[in-house]
């Protein structure tokens, strides 16, 4: 098929390798955290396969048996949808393990993984004729500033520079941090704010008079390498992953008075793979949509600081109530 595809499907294909993407690293954990994978894998399907029918205009039942999906759409294609056989062991896998809690065995997710693998990339190509794996998740991101770093990074990895690429997703990282958690008078600032910035202290030799500043450097490193840890807890994100990130990607050095952000590209990011690059890339994607349920709270801040400028303004108009707490079980009556 090459009908060109409207926006809100190009962003319902990209959460469908969102979905399986998440399988995709849940299958790599240790038995028994790896079998959630088989209802990531799964449920990528079957949203692809809904998907499908939208596109292709085919009336289904709100509750169409997984099975009956490749007999409804085949008359609409080109060709016969691929991988029935291997969908059905798939979905007998994860009835048993989410309706009968059978544990599936790490062969059985990583077959499982390859038969959802193979399932995507052919009937990707034979239902909206474009390549899955060229799928970008970057539709699902909100924010200009990430996307904009985003499209950077792959540039600069499609030219081949992978510690270029590495660095740019680094940036988009902390900027992402660093807005989240921008900071402000207590009210006004962001929901990952935990209290200034710390930041870690200019590399130098500690000889002579400098001797005295080693414990205290080392504590501001530690210091503000727990800041940004607390804060990526805060907002849902897998501690092992951002730990892989972390070591995958160049140091980024936050802007200064006398200079701008850059990161320190080593030898070591130079020489990192492809796949490398992939995984902190939909990093940063994933991070950035953990970290958009915060949005509700920013989309509050500019209206608390109006607020707070006019009571500063009209400090001798401004009169808040005082309610004495706690409060009592029955509010008062109203006054006739």
């Amino acid at each position: 098929m090459t009908t060109s595809l409207t926006p809100h499907t190009v962003q319902r294909l990209a959460m469908v390798r969102f979905l399986f993407d998440q399988g995709v690293g849940l299958a790599r954990r240790a038995e028994p955290l790896s079998a959630p994978a088989v209802n990531h894998f799964q449920d990528a399907v079957e949203m692809f396969l809904r998907l499908a029918a939208d596109h292709l205009k085919v009336n289904l039942p709100n509750h169409t048996p997984f099975a009956e999906f490749w007999t409804k759409l085949e008359p609409a294609l080109p060709g016969p949808l691929p991988s029935k056989n291997a969908m059905d062991r798939m979905n007998r896998l994860r009835v048993a393990f989410k309706h009968h809690g059978t544990v599936p065995s790490s062969t059985a997710i990583e077959q499982s993984r390859a038969d959802a693998t193979t399932f995507l990339i052919d009937a990707t190509t034979l239902v909206f004729g474009v390549d899955f794996e060229r799928v970008d998740m970057i539709d699902l991101v909100t924010r200009r500033a990430t996307v904009d770093r985003l499209r950077a990074a792959q540039a600069h990895a499609d030219a081949k520079d992978i510690g270029a690429g590495l660095a740019g997703l680094a940036d988009a990282f902390t900027d992402l941090v660093d807005h989240y958690g921008s900071s402000g008078l207590p009210e006004l600032s962001g929901p990952l704010h935990l209290g200034p910035r710390i930041e870690e202290p200019p590399r130098r030799k500690y000889d002579g008079e400098w001797a005295f500043l080693k414990p205290y450097d080392r504590g501001l490193k530690a210091i503000s390498a727990m800041q940004e840890t607390l804060q990526v807890l805060a907002a849902g994100v897998d501690h092992y992953e951002y730990a892989r990130f972390k070591a995958l990607t160049p140091e980024v050095l936050r802007r200064t008075s006398h200079m701008n952000r850059r990161g320190i590209v080593s030898p070591f990011h130079e020489s990192r793979s492809v796949e490398d690059y992939e995984f902190c890339y939909r990093f940063v994607i994933s991070t950035a949509l953990q970290m958009a349920e915060a949005d509700r709270v920013m989309d509050l801040m500019p209206e608390r600081r109006e607020y707070k400028s006019r009571a500063v303004e009209q400090r001798h108009e401004y009169n808040p109530r005082k309610v004495a707490l706690p409060l009592p079980p029955q509010p008062p009556a109203p006054d006739s």
